[in-house]
């Protein structure tokens, strides 16, 4: 246990040692897990709202975590090099700021899904979900349930019939 609290303050430190913009695309990233495709950061680089999460370049900002080792770069695609650089990332967002995060990448991507639709319609969905606490207006609800109910139906078309059944509770 030592050991593993160890390596965490270690990787902790490492990321607080990096440029402010290279942390937060790392915290940007996290809000994605392990893993993200290129056709979400792509998703999430269109726009101006990036720079409300100080980051202006988030591909160069990866880029620089690829060259510490924190991240690694797998064809087009992205992963963090292991789950706690991941995890560490993620406990640096502020509670109050996760679910801000999560409703913009969700919304980014969904906009922006004729990069990837299938794909898009499960990340946005999943995002706008962790989000969802922070929406209050009826029609953004009601957006996020037809949303859901969209997930859910490719989730039983497709035969996986658990996520459809998360994603229908979820709506």
């Amino acid at each position: 246990k030592k050991i593993a609290d160890n390596a965490v303050e270690l990787i902790a430190h490492k990321i607080l040692l990096l440029p402010e913009q290279t942390q937060n695309a790392l915290k940007l990233i996290s809000c994605l897990g392990c893993h993200c495709e290129k056709f979400i950061l792509t998703s999430m680089s269109t726009g101006d709202g990036l720079a409300n999460f100080g980051c202006i370049d988030l591909f160069a900002s990866i880029e620089l975590n690829v060259k510490e080792g924190l991240v690694d770069r797998m064809g087009s695609d992205y992963r963090f090099a292991h789950d706690h650089i991941q995890q560490v990332a993620y406990s640096f967002i502020a509670e109050s700021e996760r679910g801000k995060m999560h409703l913009w990448i969700g919304n980014q991507v969904w906009t922006n899904k004729l990069l990837s639709s299938e794909k898009a319609l499960f990340i946005a969905v999943g995002q706008l979900n962790k989000g969802s606490i922070l929406i209050d207006e009826t029609h953004e609800r009601v957006r996020i349930a037809r949303l859901n109910l969209q997930a859910a139906e490719k989730s039983k078309s497709l035969a996986a019939f658990v996520p459809a059944a998360f994603y229908l509770h979820a709506g």
